[in-house]
């Protein structure tokens, strides 16, 4: 946590102590509400509730960089002492809350791939589901996948591909060259030229939303069928009757 981040007034406990002048964590953070001690052994309620604070100042806010250590213990109602003894830092902190983002990805691409006649509409359906997700989670969707990366919050490559959205667009994939309806091969380079394009399109729209994008949907599926017509180029892949127009 850099200097400008962390309030003056916020102390790094040493060794789980709160440092001088902090208060405990059953006093409450200034302009905060007064939060009992958990009972022996229920830290992780504590824990959970920094957590809620940091997800609902960031779901209304819309702006990662208000998730503040101070503004957080002041809506869990703890000290900022407190919040050190579980994260060590604000980025550790907004990382966790915005990690979670990768489950709710993996839920929404499968709903969106659900009751699709084939695995290639999957993939497409899936494509759009994407787009959408990251635009109605910009802020999380910006602090996991679109900072640079050497921060401390962004997921490690490996963490990326052990992701289950990571693994089921694989295993999509895979289906489809099963099917003969992509080349046949590693799926991973396919699932990556996929994610790539759908990222890209995310990423933009995030970062320059004043251009003249057409319909969110339209222009998602028009990407993913670019990204698939592209696979299926490589090889003359069995002919596919569900394009879109």
């Amino acid at each position: 946590m850099s200097g400008a981040d962390k309030d003056p007034a916020e102390g790094v406990p040493a060794e789980g102590v709160p440092a001088e002048g902090v208060p405990a964590e059953g006093v409450p953070a200034e302009g905060g509400r007064r939060r009992r001690r958990a009972p022996k052994g229920q830290g992780g309620l504590l824990r959970q509730d920094i957590l809620d604070s940091a997800s609902a100042i960031l779901a209304e806010r819309g702006d990662a960089a208000a998730v503040s250590i101070r503004a957080v213990a002041q809506g869990a109602g703890v000290s900022t002492a407190a919040i050190y003894l579980h994260f060590p830092d604000r980025d550790s902190l907004l990382g966790e809350v915005c990690g979670t983002v990768f489950g709710e990805l993996e839920h929404a691409l499968a709903e969106a791939a659900a009751g699709a006649p084939d695995p290639l509409t999957a993939l497409r359906r899936q494509g759009v589901a994407y787009v959408r997700f990251a635009l109605d989670k910009p802020e999380q969707y910006r602090f996991m996948l679109m900072g640079r990366p050497e921060e401390s919050h962004r997921p490690a490559p490996s963490e990326l591909v052990a992701s289950g959205a990571f693994a089921d667009l694989v295993a999509a994939v895979s289906e489809c060259q099963r099917q003969g309806l992509l080349p046949p091969g590693d799926p991973t380079p396919a699932a990556l030229a996929l994610w790539a394009t759908v990222h890209g399109l995310a990423s933009l729209l995030i970062s320059v939303p004043y251009m003249p994008w057409p319909d969110i949907e339209q222009i998602a599926g028009m990407m993913t069928e670019v990204a698939i017509s592209g696979l299926q180029m490589n090889r003359g892949a069995a002919p596919d009757t569900d394009r879109a127009p």
